[in-house]
C-alpha cells in the first residue's frame, strides 16, 4: 500500500514529502522513487488545470495529482488533492532554464532496516502459534505479561485476531531491539 504524506518542515524551499511505495523514501521536494510503475499508473499531460495524476493500478483510485504547469515541465510537482484545491506549497527551488541530474540514494543503515522489514512481511507465519519462551520473557521484562502488553497497544486478550497482531508487534519489537543492540 502506498502513501504520500507531507511533513511539517515548512522552512524548506519546497515541502518535504514521504512517498511510500513498498519502500520508504524520505526526500526533499517531490521525488517519486522507482519502481512506481509496478503498482501505479502515472499520467502526465499539460493543461491549465492539471499536469496529470497518479492512479493505483489495483483499483484505479487517484492518489496524487501534479501541479498545473504552463508548458512542458522538467519536474512535475506532486500535490495530494485535485484541482482547484490542494495544499499551498512554496515555489520549487529549481531554475526552469537549468538542466539538472538528480540522484537519490539510501544510506546503508536505512537499506538494512528496509530489508529487515521486508523479510518480516514475507514471513507469513510470523503471527502463527503462541509466543515462544524468549518472546514471553521479553514481554514479561518490559510489560509484565501478555495481557498488559496487549492492553498497552489497545488490543484484547480475548480476541484471537488481536492476539495475533500482538505477536507480530512483539516479534517486530524484538527484531528491532536486536538490530539496535548489534549496531552498538
Amino acid at each position: 500500500m502506498a502513501s504520500l504524506q507531507r511533513t511539517p518542515q515548512a522552512n524548506l524551499p519546497c515541502p518535504t514529502w514521504v512517498w511510500s511505495n513498498n519502500s520508504n523514501v524520505h526526500i526533499i521536494c517531490n521525488i517519486i522513487g522507482s519502481p512506481v510503475l509496478d503498482d501505479y499508473h502515472v499520467v502526465t499531460l499539460v493543461s491549465g488545470t492539471s499536469s496529470g495524476s497518479i492512479h493505483r493500478l489495483s483499483d484505479s483510485r487517484r492518489i496524487a495529482y501534479f501541479m498545473p504547469a504552463p508548458q512542458a515541465a522538467r519536474f512535475f510537482q506532486v500535490r495530494l488533492s485535485g484541482p482547484p484545491v490542494g495544499p499551498k506549497v512554496g515555489p520549487p527551488p529549481f531554475d526552469p532554464f537549468t538542466k539538472y541530474l538528480l540522484r537519490v540514494e539510501w544510506p546503508d543503515s536505512e537499506r538494512k532496516k528496509h530489508d529487515n522489514a521486508q523479510l518480516l512481511l514475507l514471513d507469513k507465519d510470523i503471527d502463527e502459534g503462541p509466543l515462544r519462551a524468549n518472546e514471553n520473557a521479553w514481554v514479561k521484562k518490559h510489560y509484565g505479561d501478555e495481557f498488559k502488553f496487549l492492553q498497552a497497544h489497545g488490543l484484547s486478550i480475548f480476541k484471537e485476531k488481536d492476539r495475533a497482531e500482538g505477536r507480530i508487534i512483539v516479534r517486530n519489537m524484538i527484531s528491532r531491539n536486536n538490530e539496535e543492540t548489534s549496531a552498538t
